[in-house]
């Protein structure tokens, strides 16, 4: 009785271990990518950068996440936007930009500073 006891403990904790490590995400690593090439990267200002994580690339959306973002470096890239023609219906705070141009683009800039790995988010969304 007390061997199937302790089998069943151990199992137990096997399945938890292993549920446990299921929540777990790693995040991508960033890679060098040619801005250019990105399907709506001409629709914005060019950032220093050259490497990131891209999540989505197409004639609908663009979504880059750049590491290692200083906010100063946020808030110029921001400004770019803006006098790139993102001054519509915008909305502006320390960490959040947000902008549409005339042709009806949709720009998203998020900062987030208080990860590990500081990082900006673009997110540009084509006219619906």
């Amino acid at each position: 009785m007390k061997t199937i006891l302790k089998k069943s403990m151990a199992i137990f904790l096997v399945c938890i271990s292993l549920l446990s490590l299921g929540g777990c995400h790693v995040a991508p690593s960033p890679e060098k990518f040619d801005w250019d090439g990105l399907t709506l990267s001409h629709k914005l200002p060019k950032p220093k950068m050259n490497s990131g994580v891209i999540s989505s690339d197409n004639e609908e959306c663009l979504i880059v996440r750049f590491y290692d973002v200083s906010k100063e470096y946020f808030q110029e890239y921001a400004g770019n936007c803006k006098s790139a023609g993102y001054s519509l219906d915008c909305k502006e705070s320390t960490y959040l930009f947000e902008g549409r141009n005339s042709e009806g683009y949709q720009l998203k800039l998020e900062f987030y500073p208080n990860s590990d790995n500081r990082f900006m988010l673009i997110t540009l969304d084509a006219p619906k």
